[in-house]
């Protein structure tokens, strides 16, 4: 599917800046359609005083229009620099992932986008509530950023699951690549496709064979070899002409084999898929995911696999 609408979340008095110039200028190469949105926390009931008879009806609609006029004033400043994006803005009230996802499905957004690094933190592990809960929950992809304020992109890292030979885990295989090659094109920076696999033969076959050596080594030789087909075959259905891949294999639980990898990489952006469940086999689930994230420095983008449906989106 291609990227069309951007939803980007602007938190309350968020100084906006380089944190979204580079995705900005990712939608005005492509004449994406950008709306920015606000979320206000509903007020609790004010108690009645005789002196002020202010409602929390009416401190909540001065703050909604506040909060409207600062989004206009930004689309105002940021058409000029972004002459080809079509901008729109919402501000809502309530919790603010809640709202953020039901506004991006009623919108039929592509991709949420949010600031990581409000609030001075330096680490994916100081991810805010939000962010975390947008991860967790949202059907529609997120992009988290900036983690190191880069102004292009440069070196992009998709990491994928190539053990799953059942068809739902290889349309997320596809679905993250697909994904990152959109990414990639459209800025020019060069994918690597990473895959990171267990070396059972440390464990199991040295139990086994009593240490043997050799058959160890053969054991992961063709694992190897396996893991490496399965990469190419993955590749040969999306890649184009002109596309700069690459596709590595790195040893190791996923959450410490891949950050080291991603580093090494210098990525400005991290593709990944994540779920809540266990209904695909190796897929990174849950704490595992978090645990890559939380040790990555760059920017995030998270997908789900199709037919997720969101929490929010059930309860509501």
């Amino acid at each position: 599917m291609d990227i069309k609408h951007l939803l980007i979340a602007i938190a309350p008095d968020q100084q906006t800046g380089d944190e979204i110039s580079l995705v900005l200028s990712l939608a005005e190469a492509k004449r994406l359609q950008v709306t920015f949105v606000s979320v206000v926390a509903e007020l609790p009931d004010l108690p009645a005083m005789d002196d002020d008879p202010t409602s929390a009806e009416q401190v909540l609609e001065t703050v909604l229009n506040s909060r409207q006029d600062k989004l206009n004033e930004l689309i105002a400043q940021q058409s000029k620099h972004y002459p080809n994006i079509d901008f729109h803005s919402a501000v809502v009230a309530g919790i603010s992932y809640v709202k953020i996802i039901e506004l991006a499905n009623q919108l039929q957004a592509d991709m949420i986008v949010i600031n990581a690094n409000d609030g001075g933190k330096r680490y994916a592990s100081q991810f805010g509530s939000t962010t975390r809960h947008l991860m967790r929950k949202s059907n529609v992809p997120v992009w988290t950023t900036p983690r190191n304020n880069v102004s292009a992109l440069k070196s992009i890292v998709a990491a994928v699951d190539v053990s799953d030979h059942h068809e739902e885990g290889q349309a997320f295989n596809r679905a993250i690549v697909n994904r990152a090659l959109q990414i990639s094109r459209l800025s020019g920076a060069p994918l690597s496709i990473v895959y990171a696999w267990r070396n059972y033969a440390k464990t199991y076959l040295g139990g086994w064979n009593n240490g043997n050596k050799l058959t160890s080594a053969i054991w992961v030789h063709e694992q190897k070899e396996k893991h490496q087909q399965n990469l190419e075959a993955l590749i040969s259905e999306l890649q184009e002409s002109g596309d700069q891949i690459s596709i590595e294999l790195v040893e190791g639980p996923p959450e410490q084999a891949l950050p080291p990898f991603i580093n090494s990489k210098s990525a400005d952006l991290l593709v990944i898929g994540t779920i809540c469940r266990t209904g695909i086999a190796g897929m990174f689930i849950g704490n595992t995911a978090e645990s890559v994230l939380d040790a990555v420095d760059c920017s995030v983008l998270t997908l789900k696999p199709e037919g997720f449906v969101s929490p929010v989106l059930e309860r509501s």
